[in-house]
Parts: C-alpha cells; structure tokens; sequence
C-alpha cells in the first residue's frame, strides 16, 4: 500500500505585466526587492516571472529607456500574484 500526503502550496510567485499605452512593452527592466532578495529581468514579451519568492511586499523599479520610471515599495506578494505597470513615455 501508498501513503500519499497532500501539502499545502508554498511557493510564492511574481508575474509582472509592463504596457504602455495598452500595449506589452517588450524590453523593459523591472527589479525586485525585499531585505534579502534582489533580482533583476528584461520583458522579452512584456511579462517577467519571479518564482521561490517569500511571502510579503516588495519593491519594484520598472524602466525603460524612452519611458518614466515606475518605483513601487508596496508590491504584495502570496501565492500566485499579478502586478501589473503601465509606464508613460
């Protein structure tokens, strides 16, 4: 006989979403951080994804050259979050 457990789900991931003008903006940088993380992606398709990310808020500098830079200290993460950026040219 299989004893199978069930745990719950731990992971915590980060998709972010960068448009401008309702449009994915391919080529943006956007960095995440928190007291012990810090990474940093290029949207290839107008999307990042952060995973093995500990629960609670983060800050998040998005930037592309051409557009405003977006700073957001209070990027909550839990489970599987979505954090959309709309950045202004």
């Amino acid at each position: 006989s299989v004893l199978l457990t069930l745990l719950a789900n731990t992971t915590n991931t980060l998709r972010v979403v960068v448009t401008a003008s309702s449009t994915e903006l391919s080529g943006a940088t956007v960095r995440l951080q928190d007291g012990s993380f810090d990474q940093t992606k290029t949207t290839e398709c107008g999307q990042v994804f952060f995973s093995g990310l500990t629960a609670g808020t983060y800050t998040a500098t998005v930037s592309k050259t051409g557009y405003q830079t977006l700073v957001d200290a209070a990027v909550g993460v839990s489970g599987a979050s979505v954090y959309t950026v709309t950045l202004s040219p």
